[in-house]
């Protein structure tokens, strides 16, 4: 296996013909402007490089990903960074030439946790947390948020989630039946099905793939653009508003920790 570090803390791995990308650490578990660059550069190399069939994301330690930390928030404006760079995240994803694999085996959390949704193959271990908390935080959903969820575990779970910002552990989604209940498994068999999911991708070969990604892109880009379009007008909204700032700052946890301190769902 060959590492390479570029921005930031988050390794690009490869083996094989796969790309690997941690998207959070234990020493910094937030999805940052940096993550989102060496996102964008695992995305250009798949392009550039024919010898790959597939991006595996991956967190490490507790979190697969906490979203957008609580500095970054406190920090937002209109037309700010992260806003920008969060909402670009799914176009980029949906620009992957080869499937993209989620391995969400510790806790996703807000934009953490869309980003592990917007991938072709979202895994999910029944031990961890699972939620997205931009509404009880005080802000309006991004990321495209409002049509991911519904199309990953249906409209009325998904409006509930949004709402409540309740934080569901993975078994709570495998016993509510919908369309990401086949994705969760116990923490310790996720390293299994990852290891079978890419044995299989390893067999077809780069243009089949590739074509079936355009198919698929074609399916789901319409709707997630204008998922997209509305939440820039609501967050446009919401964080030109004085009141918006302050309230997440009451909101948000200073430490990840303060985030389980209450039984969770």
């Amino acid at each position: 296996m060959k590492s390479m570090s570029l921005q930031s803390e988050q390794p690009i791995l490869f083996q094989g013909p796969w790309v690997t990308l941690k998207v959070g650490t234990p020493k910094s578990p937030y999805f940052t402007r940096e993550c989102f660059e060496n996102l964008k550069l695992v995305i250009e190399l798949t392009k550039a490089e024919k010898k790959f069939k597939a991006i595996v994301l991956e967190g490490e330690g507790r979190y697969f990903s906490a979203g957008a930390s609580r500095q970054a928030l406190l920090k937002s404006r209109p037309n700010t960074s992260i806003l920008h760079y969060a909402g670009e995240v799914p176009q980029l994803l949906m620009a992957a030439p080869v499937p993209t694999i989620a391995v969400m085996k510790g806790h996703a959390v807000g934009g953490g946790f869309i980003l592990g949704l917007l991938c072709d193959i979202p895994l999910m271990a029944e031990e961890s947390l699972y939620g997205v908390n931009f509404m009880a935080l005080g802000f309006s959903p991004g990321m495209g948020s409002t049509f991911i969820l519904e199309e990953a575990i249906g409209a009325p779970f998904a409006r509930r989630l949004l709402l409540t910002g309740a934080l569901v552990k993975g078994r709570e989604f495998k016993k509510a039946g919908g369309p990401l209940s086949a994705t969760v498994c116990a923490r310790a068999d996720l390293d299994s099905q990852v290891t079978q999911i890419l044995a299989a991708l390893e067999d077809i070969p780069r243009d089949v793939l590739e074509t079936y990604k355009h198919a698929l892109r074609k399916k789901r880009e319409q709707l997630l653009r204008k998922a997209l379009d509305d939440e820039r007008v609501m967050q446009y909204q919401i964080f030109s508003k004085p009141q918006t700032i302050p309230h997440i700052e009451r909101h948000y946890p200073v430490s990840k920790k303060d985030d389980f301190k209450k039984d969770r769902t």
